[in-house]
């Protein structure tokens, strides 16, 4: 958010927290031509938006997505647990329910670093 905050928005607009949001990064840097849906990294990062949103919150409509998109983060090592994998999140922050491990935190990560190489690739060739 910093980022939107410092390089997207006006500064009669820095304050106004209905536009801290996802949608806006995506549209105000479309005004640039720059579309962030199309880098590499996109889907990934959609993946850590929905599951950060269902540690937080539970069971959701991030957790239907993440259930569609990533299956694997329901399973204990690779498999899944014994129970039919339904996508019911309950208690994910006491380690039940959605399983991140260090492999998924590097993935994430990477993910990261290529959106902000993509961001200041993007915004290069529009200069």
């Amino acid at each position: 958010m910093l980022f939107l905050r410092q390089e997207l928005l006006g500064w009669r607009e820095k304050d106004n927290r209905k536009l801290y949001t996802h949608e806006e990064v995506r549209k105000r840097l479309g005004l640039v031509n720059v579309d962030i849906t199309k880098f590499v990294c996109w889907p990934k990062l959609e993946e850590l938006r929905h599951l950060a949103n269902s540690i937080k919150h539970g069971e959701g409509k991030s957790s239907e997505e993440l259930l569609k998109t990533a299956p694997h983060l329901f399973e204990i090592g690779g498999r899944a647990s014994g129970w039919p994998i339904s996508g019911r999140v309950y208690t994910p922050l006491l380690g039940e329910d959605i399983f991140v491990n260090p492999a998924h935190i590097g993935e994430y990560v990477g993910a990261l670093k290529q959106y902000w190489m993509e961001l200041g690739d993007a915004l290069a060739k529009e200069a």
